[in-house]
């Protein structure tokens, strides 16, 4: 090999175990000067089998759209009556004027029982559904 060669490979080369520190080892969890974050996770909800081939039923396309919704507004609410917001349903793409009709399908369907008050928003209490079964 000849010395030109010899000096390219140099960069390769591993250098003497004397000279090789071992790495530092951090024991216990992330600290927050480490740089670490925690896993960024998006809320979900999670229902029966059984509630889709229901809502598959629905005459409104809302009417599935909004049952993840409000089952996700039930558990932040501590599964306690609550007031759906017209600002929810602009992310799902639900006008004020169609909260009703939709609402009221749900409640046909089964899902959820409404309290109307005259001039206010009703009160929404979810009905447990069955999801005790397997799917097969």
């Amino acid at each position: 090999m000849t010395r030109r060669n010899d000096d390219h490979l140099d960069r390769y080369r591993l250098p003497p175990a004397d000279m090789v520190l071992p790495a530092p080892m951090r024991v216990g969890p992330p600290s927050k000067s480490d740089g670490a974050k925690p896993a960024d996770r998006s809320p979900f909800v999670r229902y029966p089998l059984e509630v889709i081939y229901r809502m598959g039923a629905a005459k409104y396309a809302g009417t599935a759209k909004l049952y993840p919704l409000l089952l996700h507004l039930s558990w932040k609410a501590d599964h306690q009556p609550f007031k759906l917001p017209n600002e929810d349903l602009k992310r799902l793409r639900i006008s004020r004027e169609r909260k009703g009709p939709v609402l009221r399908e749900v409640e046909a369907v089964g899902f959820i029982r409404l309290q109307r008050e005259p001039r206010k928003a009703p009160l929404i209490t979810l009905v447990a559904t069955s999801g005790g079964g397997s799917a097969k």
